[in-house]
């Protein structure tokens, strides 16, 4: 056996070296984008879990139901509650909106999951009002923004699908 042999042999093995090195940096960064994904839907859960909890109070259910049948006739602070309310479920929406981008989640169910939340939201009465009213004053992030102008128009007044089926 030569030298050069033996340097063809050492070569070998560095390569496989750096293959095997590589295929573990490969499995540490698939486990690292799992644990991440793991710690975003637990933090989504956690601030839906606490908005689901503070709208289960019966007082904040009367609210939220008020306010969906008509955003004009509550006071002022009942007003500033319900914007509230609805301003806390938003990061949710966007939370949503922004995984599906960054294809954590599947794209198609991850927006029209977001839109029906959104929906549930706005598409009611007071919801309507309040955007119209509110719109320029909301502290919602943009993806949320162009949801809501979307399905019920920048002024509140765009037709919601059950009154274009009856047209």
């Amino acid at each position: 056996m030569t030298l050069e042999d033996i340097g063809n042999i050492a070569l070998i093995c560095s390569a496989s070296g750096i293959l095997i090195s590589a295929i573990m940096v490969a499995i540490q960064f698939r486990t690292a984008n799992k644990l991440f994904r793991i710690q975003q839907r637990d933090a989504r859960m956690r601030g839906l879990n606490d908005y689901k909890t503070r709208i289960l109070h019966p007082s904040v259910a009367d609210l939220l139901i008020r306010g969906r049948k008509s955003y004009n006739d509550l006071s002022e602070v009942d007003k500033l509650r319900f914007e509230t309310l609805i301003e806390m479920a938003m990061p949710s929406v966007v939370s949503i909106h922004r995984f599906a981008h960054l294809s954590t989640v599947e794209k198609a169910r991850a927006e029209g999951f977001a839109m029906l939340h959104t929906m549930d939201l706005t598409d009611s009465p007071g919801g309507r009002e309040w955007w119209a009213a509110r719109r320029n004053e909301a502290v919602i992030g943009s993806p949320a923004r162009k949801m809501i102008d979307d399905l019920i128009g920048p002024d509140g007044k765009k037709p919601t699908k059950r009154e274009n089926r009856i047209a």
